[in-house]
């Protein structure tokens, strides 16, 4: 690994407990339809993945994963429903044109091999969010490289805000939106780099 600097823990806090970091992805794995250890009930799609920061080289595996919308009689795929997440993560790695032509198969509940291998090695920007154990987890949602950090924060934070309206809501539930970086005390761990997945799909620091 070359030397680097300005890879302080700090770069990329957008404040409100929320880091937005470019990353490259460098492996995936298909888990839909599965459970895991850390997969506790099965999705429609699931994909496993692991990425690299781009500031400082440290790794992150985070789920994306999602049901689609069915028929209530039939069973039948009628849109992409909560998997909309899985779709959305082709897609802001740059693989829009290459997903269009394999919706069928992803329709049948698996990831084409043929997108599980384009991916790798594709830029995406995460977020991360600290939890409330005082650590961080990784959101299931990623976004181009090309969007506003900014932006992706503040749309992270209206979705959360959205579910707080629904009945088994707020999502994601362990978000702790209290900032005490100006507390005397503070015990987030802003330098943690080593991770597991939990059961939703996201990601702890410890």
């Amino acid at each position: 690994m070359s030397l680097k600097l300005n890879t302080g823990s700090s770069d990329g806090y957008l404040g409100d407990g929320i880091y937005v970091d470019d990353a490259e992805i460098i492996s995936v794995n298909d888990l839909s339809g599965k459970t895991t250890q850390f997969q506790q009930y099965a999705s429609d799609l699931c994909v496993e993945v692991k990425v690299k920061l781009l500031k400082n080289d440290w790794e992150k595996t985070f789920n994306v994963a999602g049901n689609f919308a069915r028929d209530v009689s039939t069973k039948e795929v009628t849109d992409w429903g909560g998997a909309f997440k899985v779709r959305d993560f082709f897609v802001n790695a740059g693989l829009k044109d290459q997903l269009e032509e394999l919706l069928s198969e992803m329709e049948k509940g698996s990831i084409p091999s043929q997108l599980m291998f384009d991916v790798l090695g594709k830029a995406i920007r995460i977020l991360s969010y600290r939890n409330k154990k005082g650590k961080t987890s990784t959101w299931n949602q990623v976004s181009t490289p090309l969007r506003k950090k900014e932006a992706f924060k503040d749309y992270f934070l209206r979705e959360y805000n959205r579910s707080k309206k629904k009945p088994k809501g707020p999502w994601p539930s362990n978000y702790e939106p209290n900032d005490f970086t100006e507390s005397k005390g503070d015990s987030f761990d802003y330098g943690a780099n080593t991770e597991t997945v939990d059961v939703s799909g996201q990601v702890e620091s410890f």
